[in-house]
C-alpha cells in the first residue's frame, strides 16, 4: 500500500471496522456507535476503496471479515487498544475523570437497572460520555474479555479467570400468563400443570434461561423434554409481547413485568415449591488497566444499594 494511502486510513474508520467485525452486524454496530447505517456503510466503503480490497463479506444478516479483513482487524485492534491506554495513562497522571465509558448489560439489568445508575453517575461527572451496550449475558461477557466493554452487569457469573466479578442486586423470576388464561386467577401453579402448556423461552446464552432451566431440573422438570417449548425469543420484551398475544406461557424477570401487572396486560403466578432467585454480577476485566472513568464508575457503584 502506498504511503499516501496509509495516511488516508483514519482511526475512526478502524473503530467502525472493528465494531462491525465484533458485532457481526452493520445495524448493531451502527446502533452501538450512534451512527446511521448508511453513514457506517459509507465509512466502510471508503476504507475498502482506500485499501483497494474487500474487508467484509455480507452473509445474509451477518457479516464476517475476509482473510485480508481478519489481518487488518488484528492490527486495528492493537492500534485502538494502544490509543485507549495512552489516553488512560495521561488522564490518570492528571487525576482526571473524563472521556468515554462503555458499559455492558444483559437484558434485565441493561434495560431496568443500568440506565438509572448511568444517569446518576453522569450527573456527578458531566464531562464523560457513556455508551450502554445490550446483549445476552454470554455476549456481554465476551465483550468485557475483549476489552470492548469496561464494566458490565449481567445475569451470569463469569467462568473466565481474567474476569473479576461481585454480586450486585437480586432478581426473581416468575411465571407469566395472558390475563384471560385459566392460570391468571391462581396465586400458585403446580409444576406438573406446565407440561401440556405452550411455552416460550429466551435464546441460549440468556441468564434468565439458564436460571429457569437449572432450577426446573432441580425440581424434576427437564425443559427440553417435559415442556412444550414452541418458540425461542431474543429478548424479554419479545417474550412479553408473545405472551400478551396468547402464544404461550413464559418464566421471566419480575422487574420486566411490574408495569404490565399494574395495567392488567399480564398476570403472574408462582410455581409451587420453586424459587427462581439470582444475583446480578458486576464484571470487569482484571487483566486490563481500567480507565479513570471506569474506576470512578466502579467506585460509584460501590455506594449503591439495590
Amino acid at each position: 500500500m502506498p504511503e499516501n494511502l496509509a495516511h488516508a486510513v483514519d482511526l475512526h474508520q478502524l473503530e467502525i471496522f472493528c465494531r462491525i467485525v465484533e458485532m457481526k452486524s452493520f445495524s448493531r454496530a451502527a446502533e452501538s456507535l450512534f451512527l446511521t447505517q448508511p453513514t457506517l456503510s459509507s465509512h466502510m466503503a471508503n476504507l475498502e476503496r482506500t485499501l483497494s480490497t474487500r474487508l467484509l463479506d455480507r452473509l445474509g444478516r451477518s457479516v464476517a471479515p475476509t482473510r485480508t479483513g481478519l489481518r487488518l482487524y488484528e492490527y486495528a485492534r492493537r492500534i485502538l487498544d494502544l490509543r485507549r491506554e495512552a489516553v488512560q495513562a495521561i488522564d490518570a497522571e492528571l487525576g482526571l475523570v473524563r472521556g468515554e465509558l462503555v458499559v455492558g448489560g444483559s437484558t434485565i439489568p441493561g434495560v431496568y437497572i443500568l440506565p438509572g445508575l448511568v444517569g446518576q453517575f453522569k450527573r456527578k461527572h458531566e464531562g464523560i460520555r457513556v455508551t450502554l451496550l445490550l446483549g445476552d449475558s454470554q455476549e456481554i461477557l465476551a465483550q468485557v474479555e475483549s476489552g470492548d466493554v469496561e464494566v458490565a452487569l449481567v445475569g451470569l457469573a463469569p467462568k473466565t479467570e481474567s474476569l473479576s466479578s461481585r454480586p450486585f442486586g437480586k432478581d426473581f423470576l416468575t411465571l407469566v400468563v395472558p390475563p384471560d388464561h385459566p392460570f391468571a386467577s391462581r396465586k400458585t401453579v403446580a409444576l406438573k400443570d406446565l407440561r401440556n402448556q405452550p411455552f416460550l423461552t429466551r435464546e441460549p446464552g440468556s441468564g434468565t434461561r439458564v436460571l429457569m432451566e437449572t432450577t426446573l431440573v432441580k425440581h424434576g422438570i427437564r425443559p427440553q423434554t417435559d415442556l412444550k417449548v414452541i418458540c425461542e425469543l431474543g429478548s424479554t420484551e419479545a417474550v412479553k409481547e408473545a405472551v400478551k398475544a396468547g402464544i404461550g406461557l413464559a418464566i421471566v424477570s419480575r422487574k420486566a413485568i411490574d408495569q404490565d401487572l399494574r395495567t392488567g396486560a399480564l398476570a403472574a403466578a408462582e410455581l409451587e415449591g420453586v424459587s427462581f432467585e439470582r444475583r446480578f454480577h458486576l464484571v470487569h476485566n482484571a487483566e486490563r488497566t481500567a480507565s479513570p472513568v471506569a474506576t470512578a464508575f466502579l467506585k460509584f457503584l460501590g455506594t449503591v444499594k439495590l
